[in-house]
């Protein structure tokens, strides 16, 4: 037999609770599904609720027999709605190892440190220094035309804008 078909009940017939088969009239099984406020639900033959959700007076007096048995004209009315749903915790924190970070021993450091020292100064050679004016210059020149395509544009959206007003 399934569990309990209402909303956040995990009781069965397992865990040793009484289980009610929903009605087959249809005007009773459709107070049943008002009660339980569950939206686009539709029942099966097998759905089921448990005993928790029935008030003592739904039940008829201890027969004989020992066992429990509702009245006709039930209606469950016993369900524990959330107003609120339940907040999630916050993701925890975690430490993103950086890429530029790299752990350097301490003699690789000494190494680096001396490396460069009045020793080993190296000359740089006039083609490259040749070569870093060159793409210096080039580069301030595109520069200017992009600051020049740049003042033609807004002074073309202005007149654009002056002839709208």
């Amino acid at each position: 037999m399934p569990g309990c078909a209402a909303v956040g009940c995990t009781n069965s017939n397992k865990k040793g609770f009484l289980m009610k088969h929903f009605p087959k009239d249809a005007a009773r099984r459709i107070m049943w599904l008002v009660k339980m406020k569950r939206d686009n639900w539709v029942p099966t033959n097998y759905s089921c609720l448990c005993e928790v959700h029935f008030e003592d007076q739904m039940w008829e007096k201890i027969r004989e027999d020992g066992s429990k048995r509702l009245k006709c004209d039930a209606v469950p009315t016993q369900f524990f709605f959330t107003k609120e749903i339940p907040k999630r915790k916050p993701p925890t924190a975690r430490k993103i190892k950086s890429p530029m970070k790299k752990n350097i021993p301490e003699q690789n450091e000494l190494e680096i440190q001396n490396q460069y020292t009045s020793d080993n100064i190296t000359i740089i050679e006039e083609d490259q220094v040749n070569h870093s004016k060159i793409s210096y210059e080039s580069m301030l020149k595109k520069m200017v035309d992009y600051e020049r395509q740049y003042k033609n544009s807004v002074a073309k959206m202005n007149i654009f804008k002056n002839r709208l007003q």
